[in-house]
């Protein structure tokens, strides 16, 4: 049994009341308070698949069973997420706004995580309109939910939850936006493929902070604390260009990984770096997709295709390169060599 809400307000959980066999609940550009949003959520036991997107009223969104194996959050501003469940399988968090810290989620046998920040849908209809800040970074939902960084006030806070268990063994699949050229965001995908042992498919989605921040002067909300935050650095025993060759190999990449995608590459080094170490080191690796940005430079479009001359440590990966997004709608099927020659 499924339901889809395309409605503008809604102002109880009433008509849900009789709905204890619905498995699948779709809310889009609602308005509804915080306990109508529970209300939904307790009348509806059995559960299966929610997604809640582009909604407001409520402050916070709870989840609490053994039941639920699918939700998608997106286009949210609210103070609290609380999901819990044994469950749950896949997750999607997309242009979210909480702060980090109240991030309470645990799902012990996750399998699918997805995590994306557009900052195109930051306002949509007014309702995440707000002058303070913007939406999470990825980096920062991945920080707080895996056990990386503990909450502020851990020791005596009654909501506080072990975020660790979201990125575990049983986690196969993860597609993320994060900025390989930050080495805070390298550091702590690093640590991701590290306690995701089991990890197969890997996309990650290298985002255009030009666009990012060109937005946020736009909005008038870009502060010398979002400035100092993007350039952050952290401080190695070692330069940074050697950080993949340093580190302790993960088991994923030795082990499990088969298919990895980046998007929007540009040839920057440590976007280089990364892709180097799995053309290398990945031995179960069966395909490397690299989808170029539009505003890659030839000499980053060059450096890009020198990687298919690199010695390869499984025998079996394809090393897959497209050309920019914008060229292969206005061309087609035409050749990554092709693109490269129009590049100046």
């Amino acid at each position: 049994m499924r339901l889809s809400c395309v409605i503008t307000k809604l102002e109880t959980d009433v008509p849900f009341h009789h709905c204890h066999n619905l498995k699948t609940v779709k809310l889009k550009w609602l308005y509804l308070s915080t306990q109508t949003l529970d209300g939904i959520v307790s009348s509806c036991v059995f559960l299966e698949h929610f997604s809640l997107r582009f909604s407001g009223g409520f402050d916070r969104v709870r989840l609490v069973s053994d039941k639920v194996k699918a939700v998608e959050l997106q286009s949210l501003r609210v103070k609290e997420i609380h999901l819990s469940t044994k469950s749950l399988e896949v997750l999607v968090l997309e242009t979210i706004k909480c702060r980090p810290k109240n991030l309470l989620i645990n799902a012990l046998k996750l399998r699918v995580f997805r995590a994306y920040r557009n900052p195109i849908l930051e306002n949509p209809d007014k309702l995440l309109r707000y002058k303070d800040d913007m939406a999470l970074k990825v980096a920062e939902i991945l920080e707080h939910c895996s056990g990386l960084l503990r909450p502020e006030n851990d020791e005596g806070d009654d909501h506080a939850m072990d975020n660790s268990s979201l990125f575990n063994q049983y986690l196969w699949k993860l597609l993320l936006d994060l900025d390989l050229n930050n080495i805070r965001e390298v550091l702590i995908l690093s640590f991701i493929l590290r306690v995701c042992t089991n990890l197969k498919h890997l996309e990650i989605n290298i985002q255009d902070t030009t666009l990012d921040q060109s937005l946020c002067k736009f909005s008038g909300i870009l502060h010398s604390k979002s400035e100092e935050n993007a350039t952050r650095t952290c401080s190695l025993p070692y330069p940074e260009s050697m950080l993949w060759d340093k580190r302790e190999l993960c088991d994923c990449i030795t082990r499990t990984l088969t298919e990895v995608t980046v998007k929007g590459f540009k040839g920057k080094e440590r976007e280089m770096e990364f892709v180097r170490h799995l053309i290398t080191k990945a031995t179960v690796m069966e395909r490397i997709n690299i989808w170029c940005s539009d505003r890659c430079s030839r000499q980053g479009a060059e450096a890009a295709y020198g990687l298919l001359s690199l010695p390869r440590s499984s025998i079996h990966v394809s090393i897959v390169l497209k050309p920019g997004p914008e060229f292969q709608l206005a061309v087609g099927n035409a050749s990554f060599q092709t693109w490269l020659l129009t590049l100046n």
